[in-house]
């Protein structure tokens, strides 16, 4: 089964793709206690620049829908969009979004009754990461605060 993928690094943007996503593909609704998949009507990755193909190859040890992922290998915001096989009509097309940030890096956070502490450390090596930018948003995409260590 071929998805398609856009690779998105500047924070501007990743706060607008990581909107769109949402808006358009609803995610999961509880229906009878049992999760229902809304998929999206419409690709949001047709016709923009940067998208790339990869394939999703069915893992024979699982069941049949279940695959063994997407590899990731370059840091940022990836948007993915995998059409699914219509079920009576090309206009009844439905697309399963989502989302993946890769990075190598860990943000805590421990909410205080005054105040709040946020570090960062490295995921191969546990360890502070020094001189780190965080930036905490209210509502995408205006920051809110700003620091470094």
């Amino acid at each position: 089964m071929t998805g398609y993928r856009l690779r998105v690094t500047e924070e501007r943007e990743i706060a607008r793709w990581l909107r769109r996503v949402q808006q358009a593909g609803r995610g999961w609704d509880w229906e009878d206690g049992w999760p229902n998949l809304q998929a999206a009507t419409q690709s949001i990755l047709a016709n923009q620049r940067g998208v790339r193909e990869f394939t999703l190859t069915p893992n024979q040890s699982y069941a049949p829908f279940q695959s063994d992922g997407v590899a990731i290998r370059e840091p940022g915001l990836h948007v993915l969009e995998l059409p699914l096989p219509a079920s009576t009509s090309p206009s009844e097309r439905r697309f399963v979004l989502g989302t993946v940030m890769a990075t190598n890096l860990a943000i805590d956070f421990q909410h205080g009754y005054e105040s709040s502490l946020v570090w960062v450390t490295a995921l191969d090596d546990a360890l502070p990461v020094a001189n780190a930018e965080v930036l905490s948003h209210a509502k995408f995409p205006r920051t809110c605060a700003t620091s470094a260590s």
